[in-house]
Formats: C-alpha cells, structure tokens, sequence
C-alpha cells in the first residue's frame, strides 16, 4: 500500500495531477487542516519507504529473470531445425511485433477497459491476442479530430495490417513448391533428383517440360513472397518508434 493509499483510506483528498506552486498549496493546505491524517500517510510511512521500494525492486529483477525476459526475444521458429540468419531476423522482428501487441497492448486493455478477470499465473504469464486487437481495431475507428490522436489512429492501422499479415495471411500463403496437384510430376518427383538428370529428361520429355514449367512459376512466386517479406519488414521498421508503452 502506498502512501496515495493511505491518504485516500485516511480521507485525504489527492490531487490527481498539478504545477509546482499548486502541490505547495496544497500541501501547506493539508497539513493545516489534517495534520494527523497528513503526518500518517506521508511522514509516518517513509522510514519504510526504503524498504518497500528495495523489496519491490528484487520482486521485479526475480520476475524479469526468471518469467518477462524483456531482454530475450523468441524468434517462434522450429528449435530444432537450422535457419539461416535471412529467416531469423525476418521471424524475431515480428515475433516483437506480435508480443507487442498480445502482450503490451493486450495488458493495457486489460488493465483499463477488461471485464475479463484473470488468475494470478495467467497474469505472470500474460498473453490475449483478441485484447491486443481489440485495442488496436478501436483506436483504427476513432473519430477525434485532434492531431495526436489521428495520428495514433493512423500507427495503429499500420501495426494491425502489419500483424495480421504475420499471423493471419503469410502463414496461409501458398507453398510455391507443392506439385501435388500434378499428378503425373509428383509421382515422378519421388524418385529424388533422377527428375533433373539428363537420362530422365531424354525418358520423359514432356514431363520434363512440365516440370521446368512448373518450377518456373515457384521461382517466380517465391521471388514475389521475398519482396513481400522485405517490403513489410521496411514497414515495419519504419514504425519502431511506435513500439513502446
């Protein structure tokens, strides 16, 4: 319990913000009508506002350590297959991203507007993406005039086409390689890389230009989803200064 805490049980009326001369008022105020009540709640409690403080502060190093880690990030992908450093920076970057907004965001919601109570270990562990896109699609759709706010409405447009690209649209893009639905290429494909020696082409030439065919438009995909990649991963970038809360 903090002092602001014990003026508000003790029925000392707290300020919610003001300009220098005006806590000095008020305080020069307060000590004259409650001189009790004002000596309990800011001058009684500060011997032990060292400890309060130093204890609160091992509280949050043993929670940073062991459970938050802010200053690890999970890139999400497969442990236990190797990813050149193409793939890991593109998947960590918005690996940040999505904690961003179903951590960050989604507490902010929480803690503010939630009805939503959770239990002790679900708040040390917290994560709600549907309270981080709900605090995102209400700023989208907020009609204040203000330039502040239109201008946190327009970065919270961006983040959102941003994360649901990440989580909703490039996990469900096409796999430029899957032949399947040729039938005749993907049987053939299953003898390995016989498919691309000169003995298989000379056997089965119309496979064979089938199948040149067929890679060709993979190329040309994959080229497509890599400039997709790097041309959001720009965007992304170029809001980083709107990662912070």
């Amino acid at each position: 319990m903090s002092k602001h805490d014990v003026a508000k049980f003790l029925g000392v009326k707290y300020p919610a913000g003001g300009t220098y001369d005006e806590w000095t008022d008020w305080e020069r105020k307060t000590k004259k009508a409650y001189p009790l009540r004002y000596f309990l709640a800011f001058e009684a409690l500060r011997p032990l506002e060292a400890v309060y403080y130093t204890l609160e502060s091992w509280y949050y190093n043993i929670r940073r350590r062991l459970f938050s880690k802010y200053h690890l990030v999970d890139s999400g992908l497969n442990p236990y297959h190797y990813h050149d450093k193409v793939e890991i920076l593109l998947h960590s970057s918005f690996s940040i991203l999505k904690d961003y907004v179903e951590i960050e965001l989604a507490w902010q919601r929480y803690t503010s507007q939630s009805t939503v109570k959770k239990n002790f270990f679900q708040r040390l562990y917290f994560r709600d993406a549907d309270l981080g896109v709900n605090y995102l699609t209400d700023w989208m759709n907020d009609d204040s005039t203000d330039e502040l706010s239109a201008r946190h409405a327009k970065m919270c447009a961006e983040l959102y086409e941003l994360y649901d690209w990440w989580v909703n649209i490039r996990p469900n893009r096409e796999d430029p390689y899957d032949f399947s639905y040729e039938k005749d290429v993907s049987s053939s494909i299953g003898v390995g890389a016989s498919v691309l020696s000169t003995k298989w082409k000379t056997e089965n030439p119309e496979l064979s230009e089938k199948y040149s065919g067929l890679l060709k438009q993979a190329w040309k995909l994959e080229e497509f989803y890599n400039e997709e990649d790097q041309s959001m991963l720009h965007r992304l970038v170029d809001i980083r200064q709107a990662l912070w809360t």
